[in-house]
């Protein structure tokens, strides 16, 4: 048990040198044990954006990747063959989605 904590998703990691500071409360995330995130709301500035997560990611649950993909209306697909650091397990899946991600941010269209 014990009271939620407020982060960014489910398996948010420490700053360096201690604890982040809280971001704003816009996702529940429960202590040990408890049920994955949910969204409590999508704020009116939240800006396009992708959700993508590793097939075998154990931190941040594809279930739960999925599930904020859903609150934020935004696209949600699984790196398939990476577990939580796709960036080193799929660098060249990771750095096509941010190059597509950069180049729509670049000529204005919506991701």
């Amino acid at each position: 048990g014990g009271p939620p904590v407020w982060g960014c998703a489910p398996g948010c990691a420490p700053a360096r040198g201690g604890p982040a500071p809280p971001p704003p409360p816009r996702f529940r995330v429960g202590g040990p044990g408890a049920a994955p995130a949910i969204a409590l709301e999508r704020p009116a500035d939240t800006p396009p954006c992708e959700v993508h997560c590793g097939s075998a990611d154990g931190i941040t649950r594809p279930d739960d990747c999925k599930a904020l993909a859903q609150s934020l209306g935004a696209p949600f697909s699984l790196i398939v063959g990476a577990g939580h650091a796709c960036a080193i397990e799929q660098p060249h899946t990771v750095i096509g989605l941010l190059a597509r991600a950069l180049d729509a941010s670049l000529t204005g269209s919506v991701l």
